[in-house]
């Protein structure tokens, strides 16, 4: 291998870690977020489970007022919430790899 093509390679290598750790960053951020709303849903059903409700779930107000909170849950079905764990890992290995070949 050539020097020029070392360069390149470390070069490419450079800008993967530069993408991993982003990527990483943003998907431990989705999994706070969905955690947070994951720990906000456990209490209301809890506590009050009347007023539980999801996006475009109808509701009687009997049960539920304007101040109550609706759950979107975007991304924390038991598949999202697999493959969002998955890709963490995955990314992070790779990171780690990636690091360990910039020494």
């Amino acid at each position: 291998m050539t020097a020029e093509d070392k360069d390149a390679l470390i070069g490419r290598l450079y800008q993967e870690k530069k993408q991993l750790e982003e990527d990483v960053r943003l998907i431990w951020a989705r999994a706070k977020e969905i955690g947070s709303e994951l720990t906000t849903l456990g209490y209301a059903l809890q506590e009050r489970p009347l007023e539980v409700v999801f996006e475009n779930q109808e509701a009687s107000t009997v049960f539920v007022s304007r101040t109550s909170k609706v759950f979107t849950m975007k991304g924390a079905s038991l598949d999202g919430l697999k493959e969002l764990t998955t890709d963490l890992r995955e990314k992070t290995a790779r990171l780690e790899q990636v690091k360990k070949d910039l020494g």
